[in-house]
């Protein structure tokens, strides 16, 4: 078994520096806000061939599709009152397969693979797993934090390890209803960037990282790059 990297995204305007990106290896945490110093990271860890990777994004990646029009413009099952189809869930869900469109074409690279399907995935350098963060109520970080986009990407990563046990053992946090199937933006991405052909990732759903608590520990800048 391969040691693994996670990589967590808080989406957000990259413009307006409401973008942050944490990297979770082991004991170290680091991070940043710049996309284009996420890329080179990416980039360099896919390179070494050391380590498996995952990375999470944090918006909505499927939605619902239901076979009963009443049940249209309702959320999924554990979105609680942070439904991915109100507005600042569709805001958010367009801007993450915005960002992880481009980071997908970015970090292409013959030999290395994706995969949605967190139940099956085993960690190895050759195939990426990619799974949606949900970091919400108490597990926001203060606002008076200046790395506030920073430190919530670095809570969902810190704790991707413990929530893939979970959602094994119990099930994936957040689903889809009954009668409803999936319809994933992840899997739209990766098609579209070229990843994989394999029309079956557009209804699959992915795994949901929810963590509990914000984290408190310290996050190193990425080599170069400040806070």
């Amino acid at each position: 078994m391969s040691s693994v990297i996670h990589y967590a995204c808080d989406v957000g305007s990259t413009r307006n520096s409401d973008f942050g990106w944490a990297r979770s290896g082991g004991r170290d945490v680091r991070g940043g806000t710049s996309i284009d110093a996420l890329v080179l990271s990416i980039q360099g860890d896919l390179a070494s061939g050391t380590a498996a990777l995952t990375i999470g994004m944090e918006c909505p990646l499927f939605l619902p599709v239901p076979d009963d029009s009443d049940s249209l413009s309702t959320g999924r099952v554990g979105d609680k009152d942070r439904s991915c189809f109100a507005p600042a869930g569709g805001y958010v869900a367009t801007l993450g397969l915005h960002q992880l469109a481009f980071l997908l074409r970015k970090l292409k690279r013959p030999g290395v693979s994706a995969t949605v399907d967190w139940s099956a995935w085993s960690p190895q350098p050759s195939v990426v797993l990619f799974w949606e963060a949900f970091v919400s109520g108490p597990a926001h970080c203060a606002k008076s934090d200046k790395n506030a986009h920073v430190r919530d990407a670095a809570t969902a990563a810190t704790v991707m390890d413990e929530s893939l046990s979970a959602a094994r053992s119990a099930g994936n946090p957040v689903r889809v209803a009954t009668g409803t199937s999936p319809l994933s933006l992840a899997g739209l991405a990766l098609i579209w960037s070229g990843w994989s052909d394999d029309l079956r990732l557009l209804s699959q759903d992915v795994l949901v990282v929810k963590p509990e608590k914000p984290f408190v520990g310290t996050i190193h800048p990425a080599e170069g790059v400040g806070l």
